[in-house]
């Protein structure tokens, strides 16, 4: 079978499952998880195992008819909390993106899967959760073709063999007359079990054959290995939310085993290869997880540039290298605008937020305040006589009321002011998140520069990253024994790099600084002569905050487009000025 065959029979088995309405609550409630996040999976990263020009429409007409319900139920905020007490949505110390005003902004997050609708699927109310099994179904049948079942043929009943019966015995049998025969074919045994008990020198006992193999257990394999992939994916976009966390290890993403306070994800792994056939959309990239970030970009790079995509399945290689780079060069940036865009665009909706709740508030107050003047006005006015003082307070009490009603047209008129910018502010976020792609004529520029610059000066000799840390003495023979003066007496500052490659490094020039990956470097940096940044393993925020550091010390900076440590010493060497001929 298949993926895609794999892809439209498991949706259709989840779409009988729901109508049968025979499941648990608890098992409904993970098929519908898991066919919306399927859903996202193959609209955002668009594997290309999977082609159906249906699926995506019916995919946002299942988004549209989610929104369209929960602004007639009007249940915002315990759609968001029910999710958020589920571990449906990543906690707050995520990236800090969440806000505490109601549940409004929680919304407003890293992450593609509307925590409202997630929250809505696991919701215990009746109602909701017919809402959500017919929507999905709806979407299931509309979305993917019905698996072809292939027509049942009835097998004629076989005429029973003796001879065949005798043979698939797991002993030989003495030749056969007439009634042994016969009783094979009536499924009797041929000689009384006596003589079976007390001859059994003369019958003698075959090998046992291998079994075979069988295809049915080949197909369920088959169905667990498809399901693991669809459930890295959605980590990928998701995070480990619900039940996606107890992902089994051996079917998990491989990550580097770094002193870091976040995750960073082996490129070289096998699942990071096999992750070169998805089609990930700009959105996929600036809105997966942190961790998967540089590697849905690259693959966005090769796949917008219609570049080779095989060496993205390979393991190493100078080219496959080169695709990473150029991505931290043009795409990682971009995604950085984009993060700093939607993080200033939530700040200044929670702010819009808190004072539409503020008028609101003050509305209802002033709201209640005319009706205790009107109540007032109206005992007032139904006296007979009215003394000069009451008829003071009654005209004290018109002038409050007309006040109370002139604050409260202020209030709906603020109301509608922060609404139309909110709307003004969603309009603004969708233009930010499509940027990635209208900025083709700026991105082919800068894409053409950097290929230049790639063939023309790196040199990819001695390049690859040792399996084990190489030894002193095998990198000096190397460089050559002046390069290897010019940088002893060069007082550096390593940001990044492999561990392998740190460790010989260290072993080689004891006197040098070294920061690890994704590791801040603090300020105040002194005692240096130049800082050394191995850009292929340092995020772009990183470079700007180790890149500011020596600025302020005054220290030259040094971007290395290389990996191993022999090519590192060569491109230090140069870049410090060495201009005699480097020893091979």
């Amino acid at each position: 079978m298949t993926k895609q065959e794999l892809m439209e029979d498991y949706m259709d088995f989840m779409a009988i499952s729901m109508e049968g309405k025979k499941l648990e609550q608890g098992e409904e409630t993970c098929i519908m998880l898991d066919t919306y996040l399927y859903g996202m999976v193959l609209t955002f990263l668009q594997p290309d195992w999977f082609n159906c020009e249906k699926h995506e429409d019916a995919y946002k007409t299942m988004l549209n008819q989610f929104s369209d319900y929960r602004q007639k139920a009007g249940r915002f905020e315990e759609y968001v909390m029910i999710a958020r007490l589920s571990k449906l949505i990543p906690g707050p110390e995520d990236r800090h993106i969440y806000d505490e005003v109601d549940g409004e902004l929680a919304v407003m997050t890293h992450i593609l899967a509307n925590p409202a609708d997630l929250g809505l699927i696991a919701s215990n109310d009746a109602k909701d959760r017919k809402f959500c099994r017919k929507t999905i179904i709806q979407y299931i049948r509309r979305g993917f073709n019905r698996p072809s079942v292939a027509p049942k043929v009835l097998k004629p009943k076989p005429k029973l063999d003796a001879a065949k019966i005798a043979e698939d015995l797991p002993f030989a049998l003495p030749p056969l007359n007439r009634e042994a025969r016969r009783a094979l074919e009536k499924g009797q045994l041929p000689f009384p079990i006596h003589d079976l008990l007390t001859q059994p020198k003369s019958y003698n006992l075959k090998p046992p054959e291998p079994p075979e193999k069988d295809e049915q257990a080949e197909v369920l394999e088959m169905k667990s290995k498809f399901i693991d992939e669809l459930h890295r994916y959605v980590i990928m976009l998701a995070g480990r939310i619900g039940g996606y966390s107890l992902i089994e290890k051996e079917a998990d993403w491989d990550y580097l085993d770094l002193d870091t306070v976040t995750k960073v994800l082996n490129l070289d792994s096998r699942y990071a290869r096999e992750a070169a056939c998805l089609r990930p959309t700009s959105d996929a990239c600036a809105l997966c997880r942190p961790e998967f970030r540089r590697l849905l970009a690259t693959i966005y790079y090769v796949r917008e540039n219609n570049l080779p995509v095989e060496p993205l399945f390979k393991s190493g290689g100078a080219e496959r290298e080169s695709y990473f780079r150029a991505a931290d060069a043009l795409v990682l940036p971009l995604l950085d605008v984009v993060d700093e865009q939607i993080d200033m665009w939530i700040a200044v909706a929670g702010s819009a937020i808190e004072e539409s709740h503020s008028c609101q508030d003050q509305l209802a107050e002033a709201n209640q305040q005319i009706q205790n003047l009107q109540s007032k006005l109206d005992e007032a006015s139904k006296q007979p006589v009215i003394s000069p003082e009451e008829e003071q307070e009654l005209a004290r009490l018109r002038e409050e009321t007309g006040k109370a009603q002139q604050a409260a047209k202020a209030q709906e008129e603020a109301l509608e002011r922060l609404k139309e910018e909110a709307t003004a502010l969603k309009q603004e976020k969708a233009r930010l998140l499509k940027a990635l792609s209208e900025s083709q004529s700026q991105y082919n520029v800068m894409n053409t520069q950097l290929w230049d610059l790639l063939e023309d000066k790196i040199d990819f000799v001695d390049d690859e990253i040792p399996d084990t840390p190489e030894a002193p003495a095998g990198i000096r023979a190397k460089i050559g024994e002046d390069v290897y003066q010019l940088l002893s007496n060069t007082r550096l500052a390593v940001v990044g790099g492999h561990g392998n490659t740190t460790t010989s490094l260290r072993d080689l020039f004891p006197d040098w600084k070294f920061f690890p990956t994704n590791t801040m470097v603090p300020s105040g940096l002194t005692s240096v002569d130049a800082m050394a940044v191995i850009t292929s393993y340092v995020s772009h925020k990183t470079f700007e905050q180790a890149k500011s550091v020596a600025t302020s010390a005054g220290v030259r900076v040094i971007q290395v487009l290389h990996n191993g440590p022999v090519s590192i010493c060569r491109c230090l060497a140069d870049r410090l000025g060495y201009k005699e001929e480097i020893a091979s």
